[in-house]
């Protein structure tokens, strides 16, 4: 908790006391009517000592999105009639010192803006999906509650042993399939898991980057390609014409790879076809990743190992890639 002088509680206090004086001038959703003058004395002291972060209606330390305005003392905007509070940036030097008091206005009017507030000295007003933050709630009360020595452990650093480079499908998750907590699996997921050929253009390369920290500096002894059955990317690549700004170059990636599996099965169904392709570009990855001339000097050395594996949505079923070129299904 931030200390605070003599002074800036005075003025904290005379801020809480012009809140409560425009109560009966807000709206019903405020109710400040009911508000303990000693809770509205609190959350504008926390509010001046960075807890609430006013900035494009985000908090910075509050797990939930604040109200959603600024000015340059506590009042009433003078378009929609709702109390304004000082932002961080204003409020400092206002504190420093110690009375001057600047003009008070809104900047994100909710009837501009069509925004719902709701009481921020009760709850704050939530941006954050339902789903995220139930999950979170229960990730606090559980997890984080039953580990906790875990968590500060991991803050140490991580050590993972394999690196996992997975498509992007939500159905697909790595550290579900393999039973891993957290700080087991270094992942990257793109789409159709693939790893790029080694380059030193322009560009961003993302998953890249992730295979050098991985190998490099992580020191990882195993890196494993997964595909999945039905992946929308390998769909994509079988198409005719794959749409898309940034989907149709990505997935032209493996077309030499679609080409031949297109050759070797003339007759093949569309299904057949998607699997064929799925294997393929898992062996597409697995030599692309050789091209980094850091991934070859470690399995040079035998420091490391690289995998491939597919894996089934509908039934579940795990298939690795054997020394054969088969992918044999883990029993």
């Amino acid at each position: 908790m931030f200390s605070v002088s003599l002074r800036e509680r005075v003025w904290v206090r005379a801020q809480a006391q012009h809140i409560a004086r425009h109560a009966a001038h807000s709206t019903p959703c405020y109710n400040f009517q009911k508000v303990n003058i000693r809770q509205v004395l609190k959350t504008v002291w926390l509010f001046c000592h960075g807890y609430f972060d006013i900035g494009a209606g985000n908090i910075a330390e509050n797990p939930g999105n604040g109200p959603v305005f600024t000015a340059g003392a506590a009042g009433l905007c003078p378009a929609c009639r709702r109390i304004a509070l000082p932002d961080r940036s204003k409020i400092q030097p206002v504190l420093r010192r110690g009375w001057a008091f600047g003009r008070t206005w809104c900047i994100a009017c909710p009837r501009r803006e069509g925004r719902v507030w709701r009481n921020f000295l009760h709850g704050v007003s939530m941006k954050i999906p339902p789903r995220l933050l139930d999950g979170y709630r229960r990730f606090k009360e559980t997890h984080l509650t039953e580990k906790a020595a875990f968590y500060r452990n991991l803050a140490k650093g991580q050590n993972p042993g394999v690196m996992m480079i997975a498509c992007a499908d939500s159905r697909v998750d790595p550290s579900a399939i393999f039973d891993a907590g957290p700080g087991e699996l270094f992942v990257v997921r793109n789409v159709a898991n693939m790893v790029p050929p080694y380059e030193t253009g322009g560009g961003y390369h993302g998953t890249s980057a992730a295979i050098e920290f991985a190998v490099e500096h992580l020191k990882v002894q195993d890196i494993v390609v997964m595909g999945h059955g039905l992946c929308g990317g390998i769909a994509a690549s079988l198409s005719e014409k794959p749409v898309g700004q940034f989907i149709a170059p990505w997935v032209d990636m493996i077309s030499s790879t679609r080409d031949a599996v297109l050759a070797n099965n003339p007759n093949a169904d569309a299904a057949t076809l998607q699997q064929a392709l799925e294997f393929g570009a898992i062996g597409h990855s697995l030599q692309n990743l050789q091209s980094f001339p850091f991934v070859q000097a470690a399995l040079d050395a035998g420091r490391i190992r690289l995998h491939g594996a597919w894996f089934s949505i509908a039934s579940g079923e795990l298939r690795w890639l054997s020394h054969n070129n088969q992918f044999e299904k883990i029993p």
